[in-house]
Parts: structure tokens; C-alpha cells; sequence
């Protein structure tokens, strides 16, 4: 059986740094796994590609994602569902928050 974990404000939870990334473990466990991004302003998360689905979501700044080469943007309330094997990246404008989903 999981553990209930209950975040009140997931967005007191993520730091942004004053360059690059920061990134902190929210929740684990057996199917998913949630993180907390912390992107400054400039930061570009590169090209990549995830063995699971991942749900990414915009809490905080505004951003812009690439998904297999097409360009959207992202800003707080953004929600994207990245299918397992989809090249995207990330990139901060200003300073980010998001949370990962990782699910399987």
C-alpha cells in the first residue's frame, strides 16, 4: 500500500537558483515519482528523451517547450503529457517552476 504524502503548496517547495537547474524529489513511489524544477531565467533543460510517460506542470514563470521539434509555450497552469520515447527540452525565459511526473 502507498503512503499518503500531502503537499499543501508544491510551489514552496521548489528553489530557483541563481543559475542552471535545481531539482528535489516530492514523491516516490512504486508507479510514480514526483519533482520539483527550478530553472533560472536563460537555463535550457537540452534535448532528451524519458523510458516512461511524464506529465509536466507549470507552476510558476514562463518557458518554452519543444516536443519532437515543434515549439509551445509553456506559463503557469501549462499541463503537457510527454509519451515515453518523445524527444523534448525545455527552456526557462524567465525563472520556472514545474513539477515532473514520472509514471510507470
Amino acid at each position: 500500500m502507498s503512503n499518503l504524502v500531502y503537499i499543501e503548496n508544491a510551489a514552496t517547495e521548489i528553489e530557483i537558483p541563481q543559475s542552471g537547474m535545481s531539482k528535489r524529489v516530492l514523491l516516490q513511489e512504486p508507479h510514480v515519482r514526483t519533482m520539483g524544477f527550478g530553472f533560472a531565467a536563460g537555463y535550457e533543460l537540452k534535448e532528451h528523451t524519458a523510458p516512461v510517460d511524464v506529465v509536466l506542470h507549470f507552476i510558476d514563470g514562463e518557458a518554452e517547450v519543444t516536443l519532437a521539434g515543434e515549439r509551445k509555450p509553456a506559463r503557469a497552469g501549462t499541463i503537457i503529457h510527454i509519451p515515453n520515447g518523445m524527444p523534448h527540452s525545455v527552456r526557462a525565459l524567465t525563472p520556472v517552476k514545474m513539477l515532473l511526473l514520472r509514471i510507470g
